[in-house]
């Protein structure tokens, strides 16, 4: 063999000798595969892994095989097995041990037991409460179902004078009820039931009359102001809600801007219903203007920072350096807000307002 080596490699080429060893390589990482010789972990765990698949499949084939007779004797044999062990296991157990394993399994059993009586009692409780419930509820439901059915049916055969006579007898039963009530009331139920009577009546007169008036005050308003031009502001603006969902760095923002400007006009509104000072209304006279709606009834708490940055942008406005313009006293319209502690009114008095209707 070696003679015979020898002479084949004094006479093969470069070319034949690589190619007779790339073919040694693969025949021997074909055969490290197929004994399951391994050079990684990796390549080791996926061995394993295809050798017990191959193996879980082998046996699922083989008892899928196997008839009734083969199978009762490997379950056979596979008992005599563990009994075996088992039986091996308590010979060589000491006596502690095997009061240890008999409590063991008493408390197992026990609670097994337990568990199936509960889980028994339980359901037999839940499926008699449902099968109830749900008979009821079904009866209850089929019951409607079929009187709703029965009263479309019938109004939907009625014809006009029957829907007269019908709604008719109606109104007359519900009449006699009104009636029967009555005769039966005392005069102190009898003068509460009138007394809550005319209170609801006047109550809707007063809701009516307040609806006509608003719609006539409407009306005049939206024809005195028809004859006005279209109002176009000489420059641009933009408009912030000032509430308690207002950001710090918004508030902070405009506190730099208030630091900027030197003139404001104010102006404040009540609630149309309630008649409370609700909204101030404040103009940053910029190039760009700005304006603020203080939305007093929807500020957070006074002690949350929102509330300190909105104290802290009016005090910067209502500085005695600043011109505030009005439509009226702007004293007199902010002396209402006092109460909402956003500014003080010893700082209100000091305020350099400009009535434009007195300059008019």
């Amino acid at each position: 063999m070696r003679a015979f080596r020898a002479r084949r490699a004094l006479v093969e080429t470069a070319e034949q000798k690589e190619s007779r060893l790339a073919i040694d390589r693969q025949y021997r990482k074909q055969r490290s595969i197929d004994f399951g010789v391994k050079k990684t972990v990796e390549e080791k765990q996926t061995h394993l892994i295809s050798s017990s698949q191959s193996e879980v499949k082998r046996l699922a084939d083989k008892r899928s095989k196997e008839n009734a007779k083969e199978r009762e004797e490997r379950l056979t044999a596979k008992r005599a097995k563990e009994m075996n062990r088992r039986h091996n296991l308590r010979a060589r157990e000491t006596d502690a041990e095997r009061n240890t394993r008999l409590e063991r399994d008493r408390d197992q059993h026990r609670a097994k037991t337990r568990a199936k009586n509960d889980s028994n009692m339980a359901t037999d409780r839940n499926c008699t409460c449902q099968k109830n419930s749900r008979r009821e509820a079904n009866h209850l439901i089929s019951r409607s179902q079929y009187e709703v059915k029965r009263l479309a049916d019938k109004r939907a055969k009625e014809n006009a004078k029957e829907r007269e006579e019908r709604l008719t007898a109606k109104c007359a039963k519900e009449m006699n009820r009104r009636h029967n009530l009555r005769a039966r009331e005392t005069d102190a139920e009898r003068n509460t039931r009138l007394e809550r009577d005319r209170d609801q009546h006047r109550l809707k007169i007063t809701v009516v009359s307040e609806k006509m008036n608003q719609n006539a005050r409407k009306r005049e308003l939206n024809k005195a102001l028809s004859i006005l031009p279209i109002f176009n502001p000489l420059n641009d603006y933009h408009i912030y809600r000032i509430n308690q969902s207002t950001s710090s760095i918004l508030l902070h923002d405009l506190i730099e801007q208030g630091r900027k400007t030197t003139r404001f006009i104010i102006d404040t509104e009540d609630d149309y219903y309630t008649h409370r000072p609700s909204l101030i209304q404040i103009k940053l006279i910029q190039h760009q203007s700005i304006a603020l709606l203080i939305e007093v009834h929807h500020l957070s708490q006074a002690t949350s920072v929102i509330f300190w940055l909105i104290r802290s942008l009016l005090k910067v406005i209502l500085n005695p350096s600043n011109c505030i313009y009005s439509w009226g006293d702007a004293k007199n319209e902010l002396d209402k807000f006092i109460s909402c502690e956003l500014f003080p009114s010893d700082q209100l008095q000091q305020i350099n307002n400009i009535d434009i209707q007195k300059t008019l």
